[in-house]
């Protein structure tokens, strides 16, 4: 139902803003553009698993991961507001 909840506008801003981010950073430090690829594909690999359906869960370096718990997301727009761990939402107890 909130598959769209920000407005085009928006997302526009935010994808620019990453992008110019991601250019800043591969300048700055000599990022290799197949670090950058990785990044974005991983990024893509996260919101596809997100909204599954499944309850995929890993845990990499001490982070957990649960593409269930973004679904509360979407049912308690009040929880889970990273995209794709749980780790501020376990600090600040939402």
């Amino acid at each position: 139902v909130d598959g769209a909840n920000e407005h085009p506008f928006e997302q526009m801003i935010a994808m620019s803003l990453h992008w110019t981010a991601l250019h800043i950073t591969a300048r700055t430090t000599g990022l290799h553009a197949a670090a950058i690829l990785a990044h974005l594909v991983i990024k893509a690999l996260g919101a596809i698993f997100n909204h599954t359906g499944s309850d995929l869960q890993f845990r990499v370096l001490g982070i957990d991961y649960a593409s269930g718990a973004h679904e509360m997301h979407h049912r308690k727009p009040n929880k889970n507001f990273a995209q794709y761990v749980m780790f501020w939402d376990r600090l600040m107890g939402t």
